[in-house]
């Protein structure tokens, strides 16, 4: 654990870039953490994170976000002086517990670079938007198969075959639009089923 008066020189070591914004530089330093507050993370699709200056050998700096109330950190990547710079997709515009809140933290902690390269692996299976892929193609599965119904073709079960108009696509476009206007996060309220 980092003292207070070495957390403090490393407050200027760290930039923080969304694109479209001025980066952030100055850190709020909270216990061995350094702060800074994103407004509207939902329209953060990515953010870059770096090293002004380099860092003592073996050490990384992990950034996390943290959504009200504030109490649990979500890893997003790390960079060390190996790797000074990295560009991140954040995510939070399909993740339920962010895109619909008005403010997060990000939070930068400065850790042993082994501590973190299981977090790094782990983050690099990117699940939640493998997760949002799926639902995707479950829904647009579930629509076609809304219009397979029995007796459509004589002598053809319904499980057999799918009949589907040559519109299906255009109108699923529609649905899906409709839907996600009400609630950008009904594809994730749905089942696998």
């Amino acid at each position: 654990m980092e003292s207070q008066y070495q957390m403090q020189d490393y407050q200027k070591i760290f930039g923080i870039m969304v694109p479209g914004e001025l980066p952030f530089f100055n850190f709020e330093l909270v216990n061995d953490m350094l702060v800074v507050d994103i407004p509207n993370p939902s329209t953060v699709s990515t953010l870059a994170f770096f090293l002004n200056v380099p860092l003592p050998d073996g050490l990384a700096g992990a950034l996390y976000y943290s959504p009200p109330p504030f109490e649990g950190l979500q890893f997003i990547g790390a960079i060390a002086n190996t790797r000074p710079s990295d560009i991140f997709n954040t995510g939070f515009a399909l993740n339920p517990h962010v895109n619909e809140i008005s403010t997060l933290k990000l939070v930068v902690k400065i850790e042993p670079l082994e501590n973190i390269k299981e977090l790094v692996q782990l983050t690099n299976s990117n699940e939640l938007q493998k997760e949002f892929a799926k639902k995707v193609a479950l829904n647009l599965y579930n629509f076609m198969l809304s219009y397979n119904k029995e007796g459509m073709l004589p002598g053809v079960q319904a499980d057999e075959f799918l009949v589907i108009p040559s519109n299906f696509l255009e109108k699923w476009l529609v649905k899906f639009d409709e839907k996600y206007r009400h609630d950008p996060n009904f594809l994730m309220k749905t089942s696998d089923q």
